[in-house]
C-alpha cells in the first residue's frame, strides 16, 4: 500500500511538472533598464514538446497504481462466500438442488465471485425460469427464484408453463393430473389459447377437457374426462363444440360415460357413438344391457 501510494506521489509529480509555468523573461517596456538587464542571465524556455510526455507517463504510473491498489485492497477485505439465503418459497426445486447447481461456485471471493455465472448455473435447472443473485456483506450469497408453473403437459416428455413456453424437467409423470396437449413444436401457444377457449364452453355443462391435439393436417380432437373422444375438424372448432355443449344440456338421461366418440364434421350437426355396455350391467337410465 505504501509503495502505492508513492507511485501515485510520481504521477502527480509528473503531472505538474508538465503543466508548470514557464520561466521566461518579462518584457521590459522601458529602453532605461535594456541595458541594465542585457547582461543578466536569461533562463532557458521549457521545451514544450516535453509536457505530452509528462502527462501520458503520470497517466499510466497513476493507473497501473490504481490497480495494484485495488487488487491489494479487494484480497485484504475479501471473504470468501460461505452462506447461501433463498429468499423464495420453492414449491418443485428443494435448497439441495440450489447448492448443487452452485457446486463450485461457493468458497470464492466476495468480489472475485462472477454474480452472472451464478445466475447461469441456476437458470440452468429446468424448473428455474429466472433468478436474481446479490452479495450481501461479508459473506452471504442472497438468491430470488422463479419457478415455472406447469399448466398441461405437451407430449409425454414436456410440460408446459404459464406463458404457453416447453420446458423439460425429469419428474413428468408426476404431473398425470395435467391436462394433456399435443401437436407439432412450435404450435403450443396455439394449443394453448385453443385449449383455455374449449374449456370455458364444456365446464359450462360442467364437462372437463381432459386432453386436446392439433394434428399435422390442423384437425382439432377433443378428450374428455371419464367421457368420449371429439373429433372437430380443422374449421369452426369452438362454434361446433358450443353446438355439442347446448345439444348436451338439453338430453336429459343422457350419461356422458356411454359416449365413446363424438364426431362434430358435419356442418349441421354431430354423430354419436356410444360404448358397448357389458352383459348385465345398467346404463344411465337404469336399463339393464342385453348383448
Amino acid at each position: 500500500m505504501i509503495s502505492c501510494f508513492l507511485s501515485c506521489q510520481i504521477a502527480w509529480s509528473f503531472i505538474m511538472r508538465a503543466f508548470k509555468d514557464q520561466r521566461i523573461t518579462p518584457g521590459i517596456e522601458k529602453k532605461a533598464f535594456r541595458s541594465k538587464l542585457f547582461f543578466h542571465r536569461q533562463p532557458l524556455r521549457k521545451k514544450v514538446w516535453l509536457r505530452p510526455f509528462f502527462i501520458v507517463a503520470g497517466v499510466v504510473i497513476f493507473v497501473i497504481s490504481f490497480e495494484f491498489y485495488y487488487k491489494d485492497l479487494s484480497r485484504r477485505i475479501s471473504r470468501s462466500i460461505s452462506r447461501v439465503e433463498i429468499g423464495t418459497k420453492l414449491v418443485h426445486v428443494s435448497e439441495l438442488d440450489v447448492k448443487v447447481s452452485l457446486r463450485g461456485l461457493l468458497g470464492q471471493g466476495f468480489f472475485s465471485l462472477d454474480v452472472e455465472k451464478v445466475k447461469s448455473q441456476l437458470e440452468g435447472n429446468p424448473w428455474i425460469s429466472a433468478a436474481v443473485v446479490t452479495r450481501v456483506w461479508p459473506d452471504t450469497l442472497y438468491i430470488e427464484l422463479e419457478e415455472e408453473l406447469p399448466i398441461a403437459r405437451w407430449g409425454s416428455q414436456r410440460l408446459v408453463n404459464q406463458y404457453g413456453e416447453l420446458f423439460s424437467p425429469k419428474n413428468v409423470e408426476k404431473f398425470t393430473n395435467l391436462p394433456s396437449l399435443a401437436g407439432r413444436d412450435g404450435e403450443e401457444r396455439v394449443v394453448m389459447r385453443q385449449y383455455r377457449s374449449l374449456s370455458q364452453v364444456l365446464a359450462s355443462v360442467e364437462l372437463k377437457l381432459t386432453g386436446l391435439r392439433l394434428d399435422p393436417r390442423g384437425g382439432w380432437t377433443l378428450a374428455l374426462s371419464g367421457g368420449p373422444t371429439i373429433f372437430a375438424g380443422r374449421n369452426e372448432v369452438l362454434q361446433k363444440v358450443q353446438r355439442f355443449a347446448d345439444f348436451y344440456a338439453h338430453q336429459r338421461g343422457l350419461g356422458i360415460a356411454e359416449l365413446e366418440t363424438i364426431d362434430l364434421r358435419y356442418s349441421n350437426g354431430l354423430a354419436i357413438q356410444k360404448r358397448s355396455l357389458p352383459k348385465g350391467s345398467l346404463n344411465a337410465n337404469g336399463v339393464a344391457a342385453i348383448n
